[in-house]
Parts: structure tokens; C-alpha cells; sequence
């Protein structure tokens, strides 16, 4: 009986050990080594009156980061393969203003363009700087086509 007890806490130490972490974990996690806790995430591109606009969305546990930069950028594809930026727009935000305190509206950054049917792919860069260091990162939302 002692023998399938001490088995069951190597596999259960295994499974812990060997545990591969998925997008927006490693996303948190990454952020986390600069101090703070925080998710970034590209929405897929929506059309908004007559433009497709691409959206960034970032949260962060209190207190948030000392500076959080955020580069949101509208991507086309004619072929889905090779993708250009056709819109980019960066933001900065600290403290507070990256948690929940904040409506989530208010944590939502676009860059947007004229609308036209094609492939579409919304793309957001970040850096995150507190008292341990800065990190940064790179993320894209899955395409859409013909969003007009």
C-alpha cells in the first residue's frame, strides 16, 4: 500500500513539473516577471461604421505596472500567408489605469482603416516596465476575411 502512495506523488509531481502553460498563461506569466500580473489581448478585426478597426485589450492586477506601452496594429493579407501593416497606433498607460479600476473600455486601444474586403489580422506589441525589469511581447489575433 506504501509503495502505490509514494507512486500516485511521483506522478503527481511529474504532471506538475511537466505542465506546458497555454497562450495568455505564458502571456500572464511573462508580464508577472516584471512585478505585475497582466493579459494582452488582440480582438479580432470588427467593422465599425465604415473602417475595420483592430483592438488591443490589456488587464492588469492591482496596482498594474509602473508603464505598460501597447502598439495595436490592423494587419491585411491578400493570400492569408504574408501579412502588411496597414494601421498601427501605440498607447501608454500605467497604475491603475491597466487594472479593473478602469471600465474594460477604457483599456481598449484600435487602429483602424477605411473598410475593404480582404483577410484581416489584428497584431499588438507590449512592454511592461516596473521595479523588476521590463518585458516584452508580441501577439496576434486569428484573421478574418471579407469583414466589409
Amino acid at each position: 500500500m506504501r509503495n502505490i502512495a509514494v507512486a500516485f506523488l511521483l506522478i503527481v509531481a511529474a504532471l506538475a513539473v511537466t505542465k506546458t502553460q497555454s497562450g495568455s498563461d505564458a502571456v500572464r506569466d511573462g508580464i508577472r516577471k516584471a512585478g505585475s500580473k497582466c493579459s494582452v489581448s488582440p480582438h479580432r478585426p470588427q467593422k465599425q461604421g465604415g473602417r475595420v478597426v483592430a483592438t488591443g485589450e490589456v488587464l492588469c492586477d492591482r496596482p498594474g505596472p509602473q508603464q505598460l506601452t501597447l502598439t495595436v496594429q490592423l494587419q491585411r493579407s491578400p493570400d492569408g500567408k504574408q501579412w502588411t501593416t496597414v494601421a498601427s497606433q501605440a498607447y501608454t498607460s500605467a497604475g491603475a489605469d491597466t487594472t479593473s479600476e478602469r471600465p474594460a473600455s477604457a483599456r481598449r486601444h484600435t487602429a483602424g482603416v477605411a473598410c475593404a474586403n480582404a483577410t484581416w489580422r489584428t497584431a499588438v506589441q507590449w512592454s511592461a516596465q516596473d521595479q523588476s525589469g521590463t518585458t516584452k511581447g508580441s501577439r496576434t489575433s486569428e484573421p478574418r476575411k471579407n469583414v466589409c
